[in-house]
């Protein structure tokens, strides 16, 4: 009897002991705990599936509820934010916590007993009640899972003062607008030592959704220049951003457990852009592209946060509107957005828009260059189609090599002269070249052959992190207020080429002192005054400028500037008047930016601005003329008279007499090709008539006898002598 009562007591306290983890718990909830906390419930959940039994791993008790726990408590109202605990383990499928309708997050996954998750969830302002609240646990998919939670607690406090983590509030305003939270991005690293040296990690933080934020780990996007934070105890910095026009704002803090910190930042517009739009002509979501991390809802914060104010969509082979989640978000005062599409197909990527957001996308499988064009071209309401990183395959592989470019001459090998296109992507923020230079010559050289093509820059953005507007596009524009856009002026004018390329640095050039990029600039005179800017922000660095006329290099300078400067360098430079039109380009370049808050996809090579040409009418027609025009009315004049062409071409540049060269030969080979026709036609007649005059049976003979002879052809050259012939 001792025995067997000794034996009871045994399995009474295990039992006692697992249910400490296992068995539900009496029920107490809403069982005030002092004002620190309240026990919604005490007892231990298991939800899972009856058919299954792994459940019975960790519990005897069979599964609750199945799929879904409602819990009902009562509490006071909240005025501030508040935690709720659970206690959860077993989990390996998606389980969601809401309270009051209002989501609060998912159970963490991960294994139970020593791997106990213990998870605090935000309970923001104003969200309980009196009574009647209620915690709902559930199954967020489809699954045999099993998992348990519990007890679950109310505390008083915050998430942050429960998990001892430093509260940090951070307020962006604009020195232009005191007081005034502006859209910003903020960058918030960790300072950490590694191998004697201090470097930046991306800080981890979790923030509430909304549809004025946009994050992912050490990036968050604010509409209004509001964002809260808890950290962990360290050291960090804290960046704020808007694009390369802004300053930069920074804060060094040291943070406590528990610690609260106020951070205000101020940004100052450093860069003048007055007269220009900032345009991102190269936007992607993952909601329709299908690939990156950005939805729609994010990209809306993330335009305004970088200060772009001419936003053009372009998600792969579908027509996308920003309008609504815009309309959502509050942010339409800061940008103005154009439904477009990247047509994205094997023979190369093209962006067209304004699209209309209706109309059936034209069919991206055409693997005719013609044919693929033209029906993006027929696309409703489309008015610029542009080639997108056209050496993103390399050159041979890309677009231009699929249809035989000569990157000299910049004609194509089926000699075409319609391509289809409106602009051409010299910057791209995702594929950036390891040259600076590489875009540029290509569209150099489909310019002096006359295709008039606008240079454009887009950051090709897929993720929150990876900045929108890192490579963009300035348009010419009579408004400076994104609330005043008018869309069909920004087309006139990317169709103009009214428009700057940037990435990190501004170049401006005008030509005596009244022509910019895009215009005709005629009664140039014997002088040619080009005043030269080259601006960026404090924290980018400019350190060569170049000019090209007719895409050759004519003159380059190194710049130096203090550290402070905004505007790197300001000179003008003069050249004496050419005598043909020239077309005018400044291209200026600085060493790569090494910081956190201003990161590509890639590491950065350079940052670089360029200006589209200021055309100059040299020969004073009225007109500008390429090269290539100037090369096919002089061969077309001239014909096969090789002497009297070069005699003309003494007065032109050498990419002119270039491609005169090349149409002389071509002109050159299509006279041989019918005078050798011609010889031809004639050799076979007098023939015909030799044999004519010779008797029958001679006639025939001779005929079989010229059947083993071979083609004439006179191009082809006499084959070389043997030595012993030379020698006789």
């Amino acid at each position: 009897m001792k025995k067997n009562a000794v034996s009871l007591l045994f399995c009474c306290c295990l039992v006692a002991v697992a249910g400490a983890r296992f068995l539900p718990y009496p029920q107490a909830s809403g069982a005030p705990q002092g004002k620190a906390e309240t026990v919604i419930s005490a007892e231990v959940f298991h939800l899972g599936n009856d058919e299954k039994k792994d459940w019975k791993s960790f519990t005897r008790a069979k599964p609750h509820d199945g799929k879904k726990i409602s819990l009902r408590f009562s509490s006071e109202p909240n005025k501030s934010e508040r935690a709720i605990e659970i206690r959860s383990g077993d989990v390996n499928s998606k389980c969601g916590v809401t309270l009051n309708s209002r989501r609060l997050g998912s159970l963490v996954k991960g294994k139970g007993g020593k791997g106990e998750n213990i998870q605090y969830f935000k309970v923001p302002a104003d969200l309980l009640k009196k009574t009647g609240n209620v915690l709902l646990v559930q199954y967020e998919e489809k699954t045999t899972d099993d998992l348990y939670f519990g007890p679950v607690v109310l505390h008083a406090h915050s998430v942050a003062r429960m998990k001892r983590l430093a509260e940090v509030e951070v307020v962006v305003t604009s020195k232009e607008g005191p007081g005034q939270g502006l859209p910003c991005r903020l960058t918030v690293v960790r300072l950490v030592s590694k191998k004697a040296k201090i470097v930046e990690e991306p800080a981890e933080f979790k923030l509430e959704k909304s549809s004025k934020l946009a994050f992912r780990k050490g990036t968050a996007y604010t509409l209004d220049g509001r964002l809260d934070l808890a950290l962990k105890p360290g050291k960090y910095r804290v960046y704020a951003t808007r694009g390369f026009e802004y300053g930069l704002g920074m804060a060094r803090v040291d943070l406590s457990p528990g610690e609260k910190r106020r951070i205000e930042l101020v940004l100052e517009r450093e860069v003048d852009t007055t007269g220009y739009l900032a345009g991102d002509t190269h936007i992607h979501t993952l909601t329709y592209s299908k690939h990156g991390d950005a939805s729609v809802a994010e990209r809306v914060v993330t335009i305004a946060g970088e200060g772009v104010e001419v936003a053009i969509a372009t998600d792969h082979n579908h027509h996308t509107d920003y309008s609504p989640f815009t309309a959502k978000a509050g942010s339409g005062d800061h940008y103005k957005s154009v439904v477009g599409n990247e047509f994205t197909t094997s023979i190369g990527h093209f962006n067209a828009f304004p699209a209309d957001k209706n109309a059936k996308p034209a069919n991206h499988k055409h693997k005719d260059w013609d044919k693929l064009l033209k029906a993006v071209r027929a696309t409703p309401g489309v008015r610029v189609v542009i080639c997108n990183h056209p050496r993103r395959e390399g050159f041979k592989k890309g677009p231009w090599g699929t249809i035989g470019l000569d990157p000299v001459s910049g004609e194509f090998s089926d000699g075409r002269q319609w391509l289809g296109l409106d602009a051409v992507e010299v910057i791209n923020g995702k594929t950036l070249e390891k040259q600076v230079f590489d875009n540029f010559s290509d569209w150099f050289a489909l310019l002096n052959a006359g295709h008039r093509l606008t240079a454009v820059a887009g950051s090709d953005s897929h993720t929150v992190a990876q900045p929108v507007g890192h490579c963009r596009t300035y348009i010419r524009s009579s408004t400076d207020d994104p609330r005043r856009i008018n869309v069909g002026e920004v087309v006139d004018n990317i169709l103009a080429g009214k428009v700057l390329v940037s990435m990190g640095l501004l170049a401006d050039a005008k030509v005596n002192g009244m022509f910019s990029a895009g215009d005709l600039a005629t009664g140039v005179g014997e002088d040619l005054e080009v005043d030269i800017e080259v601006r960026g922000p404090r924290w980018a660095r400019a350190s060569r400028v170049a000019l090209f006329l007719n895409g050759r290099k004519v003159r380059e300078e190194k710049i130096q500037h203090p550290s402070s400067a905004i505007v790197k360098y300001k000179e003008r430079w003069v050249f004496g008047g050419p005598s043909k039109d020239v077309h005018l380009v400044v291209i200026a370049s600085g060493p790569p930016l090494d910081n956190a808050y201003w990161t590509p996809p890639q590491d950065d090579r350079y940052v670089v601005g360029a200006t589209n040409p200021v055309w100059i009418d040299g020969d004073g027609d009225g007109k500008f003329s390429a090269p290539g025009d100037y090369a096919r009315a002089l061969v077309a004049e001239h014909g096969t008279d090789g002497v009297a062409l070069a005699k003309a071409l003494r007065v032109h540049d050498e990419i002119t007499v270039i491609l005169a060269a090349g149409l002389f030969r071509k002109n050159l080979e299509l006279v041989l090709v019918d005078i050798y026709s011609k010889l031809q036609k004639r050799s076979n007649s007098e023939l015909e008539e030799f044999i004519e005059i010779l008797e029958a049976s001679r006639g025939e003979a001779f005929r079989k006898y010229a059947k083993t002879l071979d083609v004439l052809d006179l191009l082809k050259e006499p084959p070389a002598a043997s030595r012993a012939e030379k020698k006789k």
